[in-house]
């Protein structure tokens, strides 16, 4: 079934009301298409710079733990201009469970609809992959 991109961004873009950032002032919502099913979640900042999550990795954790291993793509919402991509942490835990990177749809918008569409791939060209722990393993 072919994703609805307007439907994700606006998903996306509702979840980022929620969004939790009193320090960067940076709100960001993401959504992500499992079949029918829309997992959204904002980011959640804290104190402790380390204990904050993306809006990536919290919609990722929601769909991850409803049993969901595989996606094919994401949309990301904030206010900035141009939009901005997912961070490296995020990065490489879509590369996890991306059925196809090289197919994999990353559509970045903002408030003021400006839309970048582009894929996994070609945001982390050179992915840490399964196949690098078991032939690290095997040294």
């Amino acid at each position: 079934m072919p994703i609805d991109e307007k439907q994700l961004i606006q998903e996306a873009s509702h979840a980022r009301q929620h969004s939790y950032a009193p320090y960067s002032n940076l709100h960001i919502g993401a959504a992500i298409a499992v079949g029918d099913t829309i997992y959204k979640a904002s980011n959640i900042e804290n104190a402790s710079f380390g204990a904050t999550i993306c809006a990536e990795r919290a919609a990722m954790s929601i769909l991850v733990s409803q049993g969901h291993r595989t996606i094919n793509g994401i949309a990301i919402v904030s206010s900035l201009s141009p939009p901005i991509p997912p961070c490296g942490i995020c990065l490489q835990m879509l590369q996890e469970f991306a059925v196809d990177p090289e197919n994999f749809y990353v559509v970045l918008a903002n408030d003021q609809n400006e839309i970048i569409r582009t894929t996994l791939a070609t945001l982390i060209p050179h992915r840490f992959v399964c196949s690098d722990v078991i032939r690290s393993r095997k040294q």
